[in-house]
């Protein structure tokens, strides 16, 4: 499959579980001169005292009862971690204007 597809289908994914009912979900993909950048936005409560960068770990679910509302096994962020880190990209995530943005930046 597709590598980058993945990665974005998981981040949207994510998103859409994640968002608060009729709020919008906001992507942009931007050139910048650190490179190409593919920002993902979706409000959702965030427990500000948790780093973002641990959701990044296999099988880590913000809460428990994230599991019987959405689904999932908790693994979609670690799979994007290892597909942007496989072929050199680097992904991040934020707590920024009440959710969450995960930026995936591709060098030029």
């Amino acid at each position: 499959p597709n590598l980058l597809l993945l990665a974005i289908q998981n981040l949207m994914e994510n998103a859409v579980k994640y968002s608060e009912p009729g709020e919008s979900i906001r992507l942009t993909l931007k050139a910048e001169p650190s490179g190409v950048k593919l920002k993902v936005w979706n409000a959702c409560e965030i427990d500000r005292k948790t780093d973002p960068c641990s959701w990044f770990e296999p099988f880590y679910r913000p809460d428990a009862s994230r599991s019987s509302e959405t689904g999932g096994n908790g693994l979609g962020l670690a799979i994007c971690r290892a597909v942007c880190t496989a072929n050199g990209w680097k992904i991040t995530l934020a707590n920024r204007n009440q959710g969450l943005l995960a930026t995936v930046t591709f060098p030029t």
